[in-house]
């Protein structure tokens, strides 16, 4: 997510979609009809501000996490049916009865209606049992823990618990550790209204936290950086990749120690997901003039349209290919994108929608 309350402008570039390295003819400049597929691109809608997605487990459906909004106002966990293209509430509708297992010992209750998800990560537990970490910034700063369960209707959740944020930190991102532990961005300090300003001067706003079972919270060492978003680690938890919004980068780190590795190339990159062959995709906004962040709190004024991008990077040689990009009709600024076959799923922190985009070898 591109950040919180903050009247930053963007400087001012690229219009019209284009793609670059898998061919993809360009959708109209007026495109973005929902339900309306332009060239491959289906924007998909009656969704609250996709802002991260995770596949679920039997392919069929996709978790959605309904970003509550700049202002963190209620949001809700959801499951998107890539065939039929429909919508099923997940929490806080429709959730399965919820039992404190799981986390923090401190965590007081499960949050309800009040809950705000931002970032979410899907996992399984050393017992074989799936897991669902979700940022959650209604009523409590905290990483909520979910498990996935079976019901009649298809994937269900049921809340196991949480870890409560300490002090100021605005958490972003979340990735699961074998250890039983996640690693989390914070991405700056609560009410903090000029750490976006100092983000896009490269100025450093914000770091990466690890939490353990027994340890519990701990900074990363050489985590810091200018807009921590989105978190994703290799498979064996050798190295973290660090998307920092503000320095136009994806950082490498190597874990536990936290060494710089090296960076890879890439307009404000949000979130970050993998493909099925081990390339990182890093998703983000190009270079804009108009799109101011508060005004688009809810991504409904016109200026909200905005070019973005999903890059494929090379995790070992950190090399960037252009994947995918759009012009200024088709979607808000761009947090997400995750690849399922041949379609690639972008969703955006502001907006009703997301895009399906069918991509051709």
């Amino acid at each position: 997510m591109i950040g919180l309350r903050a009247t930053v402008l963007l400087a001012a570039a690229w219009s019209a979609l284009f793609v670059v390295g898998w061919a993809l003819a360009a959708p109209a400049a007026t495109g973005g009809e929902c339900g309306v597929r332009v060239h491959g691109v289906l924007p998909i809608c009656g969704l609250q501000s996709p802002e991260d997605l995770e596949r679920l487990p039997g392919g069929r459906e996709l978790l959605v996490s309904e970003f509550g909004g700049l202002a963190s106002g209620p949001g809700r966990l959801s499951a998107l049916d890539m065939k039929s293209r429909t919508v099923r509430r997940l929490y806080p509708e429709n959730a399965l009865r919820g039992e404190k297992k799981w986390g923090d010992a401190g965590c007081p209750r499960e949050p309800g209606a009040e809950f705000s998800p931002h970032g979410i990560h899907l996992s399984r537990r050393s017992d074989g049992q799936w897991q669902l970490l979700v940022v959650n910034h209604g009523g409590r700063e905290s990483i909520e823990i979910f498990a996935l369960e079976h019901a009649r209707t298809g994937v269900a959740l049921a809340w196991r618990g949480c870890v409560p944020a300490e002090g100021d930190a605005f958490l972003n991102d979340v990735v699961a550790l074998p250890d039983g532990g996640f690693l989390v961005t914070v991405m700056m300090k609560r009410g903090d209204s000029g750490a976006l300003a100092r983000a896009y001067r490269g100025e450093h706003t914000g770091y990466v936290l690890r939490w353990h079972p027994q340890a519990g919270w701990s900074r990363l060492p050489g985590s810091d950086g200018a807009m921590p978003n989105g978190i994703q680690t290799d498979a064996r938890a050798r190295y973290a990749f660090v998307a920092a919004t503000g320095s136009n980068e994806v950082i490498k780190l190597s874990l536990p120690d936290g060494a710089r590795l090296g960076a890879a190339a890439t307009a404000h990159p949000d979130n970050l997901s993998w493909t099925r062959d081990g390339r990182l995709l890093a998703t983000g906004m190009n270079d804009l003039g108009d799109l101011t962040v508060l005004r688009c709190d809810t991504g409904d004024e016109p200026e909200c349209f905005v070019p973005s991008h999903v890059d494929a990077i090379d995790p070992q040689t950190l090399r960037v290919r252009r994947l995918f990009a759009y012009g200024n009709r088709e979607l808000h600024p761009a947090s997400i994108g995750l690849l399922v076959g041949p379609r690639l799923y972008v969703g955006s922190y502001a907006g009703d929608r997301l895009l399906e985009v069918t991509l051709a070898h």
